[in-house]
């Protein structure tokens, strides 16, 4: 039911990237970040700190530039 077979998209859509790179990214474009969320479908929420979760939600801000 959970295997790699029932979502074909996961082996094609991967980004591999950390929080803090994610930040840095968005900071450089005159963004602030206001939220990194993790979620898994699968994992217990209280392993997405050490395994990567199969979705990042990321909430910014875009910072005022005069």
């Amino acid at each position: 039911m959970f295997g790699k077979d029932k979502f074909t998209y996961l082996s094609l859509s991967r980004l591999e990237i950390s929080p803090r790179a994610i930040d840095r990214l968005f900071q450089e474009a005159g963004f602030s970040l206001i939220r990194l969320t993790r979620f898994d479908p699968v994992l217990p929420r209280a392993l997405l700190r050490i395994v990567r979760p199969s979705l990042l939600v990321v909430e910014v801000r875009k910072l005022d530039r005069f």
